[in-house]
C-alpha cells in the first residue's frame, strides 16, 4: 500500500451495489473536483458527474484505488458553486472513479448544496444509474 488508505488491487465491490443503500437521489452534474489523501499530501484530480446532498461521484483517470471507509477532503466547483467537503471513499475503482459518503461540511457549504440540489430537482437531472457515468463508451446507446 504505499499511501495510506490506498490498495493496489480492485475491490469485488461494484459501483451499482453502493447505490442500493444510498437514501437520496443522486443528480447529473459537470465540474473539476480535487481530492486529497493523506492530510493534503497527495491528491487526485476528476470530474465530479453525480452529487446529492449526501454524497457525490468522481470520475478520475489516476490508478488509484481507495480503501473503502478512507477519509479525504474534496475540492469542487459545479456551475460556479464552490463545494468543499470531508467526505469517506465508498467505492473506487483505479482509472474510472470513486463514490463518497460526506461525512463534514460547513453550514454556508450545505446551504449552497442544498440550494443547488433544489435547482437540479427541478430540472429534472436525476441520474437514472450513478453507474452510467457519461464518457463511458460502454454506456452510451
Amino acid at each position: 500500500m504505499g499511501v495510506a488508505g490506498v490498495e493496489s488491487q480492485q475491490s469485488a465491490e461494484e459501483p451499482g451495489e453502493q447505490h442500493k443503500q444510498r437514501e437520496e437521489e443522486r443528480y447529473l452534474v459537470s465540474g473539476n473536483a480535487e481530492v486529497f489523501l493523506n492530510g493534503g499530501t497527495s491528491m487526485v484530480r476528476g470530474r465530479i458527474v453525480n452529487l446529492s446532498l449526501s454524497g457525490c461521484y468522481i470520475q478520475s483517470a489516476a490508478p488509484v484505488k481507495l480503501s473503502t471507509g478512507t477519509t479525504v477532503d474534496i475540492v469542487a466547483a459545479v456551475r460556479g458553486l464552490p463545494i468543499r467537503v470531508s467526505a469517506e471513499a465508498r467505492s473506487s475503482k483505479p482509472r474510472f472513479g470513486m463514490g463518497f459518503l460526506f461525512i463534514a461540511m460547513t453550514d454556508e457549504t450545505r446551504r449552497r448544496l442544498a440550494k443547488l440540489i433544489s435547482q437540479l430537482q427541478a430540472e429534472g437531472q436525476i441520474d437514472p444509474d450513478p453507474r452510467t457515468m457519461p464518457d463511458d463508451p460502454t454506456t452510451q446507446p
